[in-house]
């Protein structure tokens, strides 16, 4: 038996219920999708408050907790450092200090936001978003800097002499290395392979470089859920960084056999600075690391992300759409006002 080819648009075949049956079918249809549309939007634009980190490190070396000064960095004592008590007092400094307003190409004067007020949950979602990102703002490009100085000590030593080998073994340092460095200049390039897990030189100037602002901020919005999440209220930990270490906080959903716990910091630069030197050293993210010799774009590097979570290819998704709906990359031109 044939099927039949009378079109639906053939009234006279048609009853008026089954057209309303039709009609009421097409809209139920068209309002699923567009909820559906709004949700999965919804998942990566405005993650819960609630929601725990999905990353996933595996056992960070310990110097991922310990403060910046006691890795050897300096911070600026000329920068104001402020812990804001709510989102109006955060909203008023950010305000005071020009950052409520930020043009494309601006110089952002430093200043350290420790932590972020516990009523972040309760704004509207484009303020939210504003006052977490813009206060962000200057602790990462700070962070940034401190790791710029880094590198920029680092080639320092290494122009030293042109006429030594460019490249060696950090524990078999040539003895010509050994009698050209000053002392202090040897031991520091040796705790700094140590901290970023780097065996030779080649392997210290690939890992010691700053990471794009537009992708931290996507991380963190993402595993903090907008600087709302648990661990980012309690722990000022905004990327999910894990710690086999006693002192961290242990996640309500934790499975019975796991020991990890998620990692306590004392401020928002020693989170940040946990963050980039975990992409800096961490054997999961040497794609990360080779494709950033090549190119600064983050939703190029955003591809050597697979193994910062348990959910691979969609959470490197989502990173990228938070960068492209938030427009984060504007965010890569600014520059950090002057520290002398």
């Amino acid at each position: 038996m044939g099927l039949s080819t009378t079109p639906q648009s053939d009234t006279s075949q048609t009853s008026p219920d089954s057209e309303a049956l039709l009609l009421a079918k097409k809209i139920s249809r068209t309002s699923f999708c567009i909820a559906a549309g709004c949700l999965v939007l919804l998942s990566f634009i405005v993650p819960q408050r609630d929601t725990e980190s999905v990353a996933m490190i595996e056992e960070p070396p310990e110097t991922l907790i310990v403060r910046p000064e006691e890795r050897g960095l300096s911070i600026n004592p000329a920068i104001p450092s402020y812990a804001p008590d709510s989102s109006e007092d955060l909203q008023q400094t950010l305000e005071r200090y020009g950052l409520w307003r930020i043009e494309n190409n601006s110089t952002i004067d430093p200043i350290l936001f420790t932590s972020f007020p516990d009523n972040l949950h309760s704004l509207p979602i484009a303020e939210k978003k504003t006052i977490f990102l813009h206060s962000l703002l200057p602790v990462a490009m700070y962070a940034n800097h401190l790791v710029e100085g880094e590198r920029r000590r680092l080639l320092e030593l290494l122009d030293t002499d042109a006429s030594l080998p460019g490249d060696f073994y950090l524990e078999k340092m040539p003895t010509a290395w050994q009698d050209t460095l000053a002392d202090q200049d040897r031991e520091w390039l040796l705790s700094l392979g140590k901290r970023y897990k780097a065996e030779t030189i080649s392997q210290l100037k690939k890992r010691v470089r700053p990471i794009p602002v537009s992708l931290l901020f996507a991380q963190a919005a993402l595993e903090s859920s907008w600087g709302t999440s648990r661990f980012a209220l309690e722990g000022n930990n905004l990327f999910g960084i894990r710690t086999w270490g006693k002192q961290g906080l242990v996640p309500s959903e934790r499975d019975t056999d796991s020991k990890f716990r998620v990692a306590k910091y004392d401020t928002i630069l020693d989170s940040v600075m946990a963050y980039i030197l975990t992409l800096n050293s961490h054997h999961l993210h040497s794609e990360f690391r080779n494709l950033r010799l090549n190119s600064q774009d983050p939703e190029v590097l955003s591809q050597g992300l697979l193994y910062y979570s348990e959910t691979r290819k969609s959470y490197v998704a989502k990173v990228n759409r938070i960068i492209g709906f938030n427009r984060l990359k504007r965010f890569d031109t600014l520059q950090l006002a002057s520290l002398s």
